[in-house]
C-alpha cells in the first residue's frame, strides 16, 4: 500500500500538479504508515484518476465532455487497484459501493449540468440522508485558470441583440446576495427569484448557461431552505488540479462588472477548493460544507425537476439503497453501473462458525508441525485506529 500511495505523489509531482516539497514532506508518513482508512483510499484513487485524465487527455486539447468521461473510466480502474492494495495491507473496514448513474440524452433542455455526485450523508440523519453536488465543466486557460462563461443556448435566435433579461438579472442578484458574507437576501428578491427559477424557458429563446445553472441552484435552495453551495463550475486545466467555484460567486463577479456583454472570462481564485476536496467533504463529512441535503421523498422530484433536463449527465453515488433504483428507474432513462469496487473487495468474508475455526486451526498447526515450521502465532490488527491524514492540494 505504501508503494501505491507513493506512486500517486510521484505522478502528481511529475505532472507539476503538486509541489515537489510536498512529496518530500509526506515520505516519512508513508514509511511509518500502519493503516489507511476507506476515506484515504477514495482520496488517493480520485487524485490518481485526475492525474491520469490530465496526462492522457487534458494536455492534448480534448473538450470538457471527453475529460469528464475520461475521469469516470479512470476512477473505476483506480478504485479497484487501491481496494486490492487496501486488503493486501490488511485493511479490515467496509468500502463504499460506488456506482455511476448515467442519464441518457432524452431531453433537449439544458440545466447547466455535466457531472454530479449523490452521496449518503454520514451519520444517522434520517430526515436528510442524501447530499447532491452538481458541476458544469469548463476548460481553463492561463496560469490564473480563467474559464469562459459566455456560452449561450439558441444564440442564433438573438439576432445580434442578446442581452441579460430582467429575469436573468433578478436571478443573478439573488445568487450574488446569498453569496455575500452576510448571506442576507430580501424576501421580495428571494421570492421573485424562486418564482422565475421554477418557470420553464420559452422554447427557442436565447439564454446564458450561467443563468440556467443559477436557476437550478435556486430550485434546490427552495426545497431545503439552506444556502450551502452545491452548484459549481469545475475548471479542467492541463497543468493544475481541477478547481471549483460556486456559481453564486460568479454571479457576484458578473454584477460587479455591471453585467456587461458579452460576459468576460472569470478567473478561478487561488483559494478555490479543488475537485477532490469538495467531493471528499461532501461524501465523508457529517456537517455539510458542500452539497444540497435532501430527504428520500424529495430526491425523485429533484431528479425529475433538475437532472432530467441535463442530457448525458453522469452521477457518482455511494448508495446501494434499493429505493434509488425506483427513483432512477429505466423508464426515466437512467442506467446504473455495477460497483466500481469489485464485490469481493467491498468487505471481508464473514468469519466461519467457531467450531469450524477450531478444527481448521488444529489442522493447520498439525500440518506446519510436520514441515518443522510454526505459523500459529496470532497477528493483531487494530480495526479502530485512525489512519494518517494525507492532503493533496
Amino acid at each position: 500500500m505504501r508503494d501505491e500511495i507513493q506512486f500517486v505523489y510521484d505522478e502528481l509531482t511529475n505532472l507539476g500538479l503538486i509541489r515537489a516539497s510536498l512529496r518530500e514532506e509526506v515520505k516519512p508518513k508513508i514509511v511509518a504508515l500502519e493503516q489507511i482508512s476507506p476515506r484515504d483510499l477514495f482520496r488517493f484513487a480520485f487524485s490518481l484518476s485526475i492525474a491520469n485524465m490530465i496526462r492522457t487527455s487534458a494536455s492534448f486539447g480534448f473538450d470538457e465532455e471527453h475529460l469528464t468521461a475520461s475521469l469516470a473510466g479512470s476512477l473505476a480502474s483506480n478504485l479497484t487497484w487501491f481496494a486490492r492494495a487496501y486488503r493486501r495491507f490488511r485493511g479490515t473496514r467496509s468500502l463504499p459501493q460506488l456506482r455511476w448513474i448515467h442519464q441518457t440524452k432524452i431531453n433537449e433542455a439544458r440545466s447547466g449540468i455535466d457531472l454530479g455526485f449523490l452521496f449518503r450523508v454520514p451519520g444517522k440523519d434520517a430526515n436528510r440522508p442524501y447530499r447532491l453536488v452538481l458541476l458544469q465543466a469548463k476548460l481553463a486557460s492561463g496560469k490564473d485558470m480563467s474559464i469562459s462563461i459566455d456560452h449561450v443556448t439558441n444564440k442564433r435566435a438573438a439576432n445580434g441583440t442578446l442581452q441579460l433579461s430582467k429575469d436573468a438579472l433578478t436571478v443573478l442578484e439573488a445568487a450574488a446576495s446569498s453569496n455575500h458574507p452576510s448571506g442576507i437576501v430580501s424576501h421580495s428578491l428571494k421570492n421573485d427569484a424562486f418564482a422565475i427559477a421554477k418557470k420553464q424557458f420559452v422554447r427557442g429563446t436565447p439564454r446564458y448557461q450561467l443563468e440556467t445553472l443559477l436557476r437550478t441552484d435556486l430550485r434546490g435552495q427552495s426545497l431545503n431552505g439552506k444556502s450551502v453551495p452545491w452548484c459549481f463550475y469545475v475548471a479542467w486545466h492541463a497543468a493544475a488540479l481541477p478547481k471549483m467555484i460556486d456559481a453564486r460567486e460568479i454571479a457576484s463577479t458578473v454584477l460587479s462588472r455591471d453585467a456587461s456583454l458579452p460576459l468576460s472570462p472569470v478567473k478561478i481564485p487561488a483559494t478555490a477548493p479543488t475537485l477532490t476536496e469538495v467531493v471528499d467533504r461532501a461524501m465523508f463529512e457529517e456537517t455539510p460544507r458542500y452539497g444540497l441535503e435532501l430527504p428520500v421523498k424529495d430526491l425523485g422530484g429533484v431528479m425529475d425537476y433538475i437532472v432530467s433536463a441535463a442530457p448525458d449527465i453522469r452521477i457518482l453515488t455511494n448508495s446501494v439503497n434499493p429505493q434509488l433504483n425506483l427513483i432512477f428507474d429505466r423508464a426515466r432513462g437512467y442506467r446504473f453501473s455495477d460497483s466500481l469496487i469489485p464485490a469481493d473487495l467491498l468487505s471481508l468474508p464473514k468469519p466461519a462458525p467457531k467450531r469450524l475455526l477450531e478444527i481448521s486451526e488444529q489442522e493447520s498447526n498439525d500440518y506446519h508441525e510436520e514441515l518443522g515450521t510454526d505459523f500459529s502465532a496470532e497477528t493483531e490488527v487494530d480495526n479502530e485506529s485512525d489512519s494518517v491524514t494525507f492532503n493533496i492540494t
